[in-house]
């Protein structure tokens, strides 16, 4: 669920939809110019993330622009987190998702790419989620993000070869 390559050239090149993709940093740089390249070549923006304000200013600015903000949810980054239940089991997501959508009213949309065959993917789209702006901030961040939690959950049980992680869950 995580190919941002493949869901980028769909976004891009088959619907046409305006993307920026926001990752960390590669470790490798040789990775990382060559994720870059692939993107670009795609029409696809990077926007890597800093742990900065700066970071979000942009993502909002791009909200703002009606472009399309790829990240990942089920990873966080220090203290940028909410506890969701995953699986029966307390664990943390990525805030600013939520957060964003909160501050800027867009709404939330988990995509997942699952290959059918070689060269072959089904595409599914969960959501809308609409992150209730009449509830206290924190209160409507984790309500959306457990939304979240609980789509990806439902699609890992069902291909849970689909779902991959490379540390420590």
């Amino acid at each position: 669920y995580g190919n941002w390559e493949a869901g980028g050239l769909l976004m891009s090149r088959v619907v046409r939809l305006p993307l920026t993709v926001v990752a960390m940093a590669e470790s490798d740089e040789e990775v990382n110019r060559l994720r870059r390249d692939i993107r670009d070549r795609m029409g696809i923006d990077t926007l890597e993330v800093r742990q900065s304000l700066e970071t979000a200013l942009q993502i909002r600015r791009l909200l703002a622009e009606n472009r399309f903000v790829a990240m990942l949810i089920d990873r966080h980054l220090g203290r940028d987190r909410v506890p969701v239940t995953f699986f029966g089991r307390r664990t943390w997501f990525l805030q600013t998702p939520a957060l964003l959508a909160y501050m800027t009213g867009a709404p939330l949309v988990t995509c997942f790419l699952e290959r059918d065959r070689p060269g072959h993917f089904t595409t599914r789209a969960v959501g809308p989620v609409v992150v209730d702006r009449q509830l206290p901030r924190q209160e409507a961040v984790q309500q959306a993000t457990q939304q979240i939690a609980d789509a990806i959950e439902q699609r890992v049980r069902a291909h849970p070869e689909a779902w991959y992680h490379f540390y420590r869950y």
